[in-house]
């Protein structure tokens, strides 16, 4: 399963988890295999991202990334770079929460 941003998907690829609206209604089940005018619809709905099989080889999740995240700004006190940290962090919650969620 890997995060694909709606702008690189391509007809063929094969939903995870399904894909909901801000409402929570589905727009497209898991094991929808998207065609290039479901990709133009989910867009047009506003879904940013995806949750595609494959991709294992694809990076580290988004627990590893906050992990890291974490390390990176261990004793850092100044509220801009916190700031920062938090955009980041936020980011990569909603890439683990979100599943394919339309903001």
């Amino acid at each position: 399963m890997q995060v694909c941003r709606i702008a690189d998907a391509v007809a063929g690829m094969k939903l995870s988890r399904p894909i909901r609206n801000s409402e929570g209604a589905v727009l497209c089940p898991a094991g929808f295999v998207l065609t290039d005018v479901a990709i133009q619809r989910l867009e047009k709905s506003g879904v940013e991202t995806l949750l595609v099989e494959g991709g294992e080889d694809s990076g580290p999740t988004p627990e590893e990334r906050i992990a890291e995240l974490n390390k990176r700004f261990a004793g850092i006190t100044d509220p801009a770079m916190l700031h920062i940290k938090s955009i980041v962090e936020n980011h990569y919650t909603s890439a683990r929460t979100e599943s394919g969620t339309a903001s």
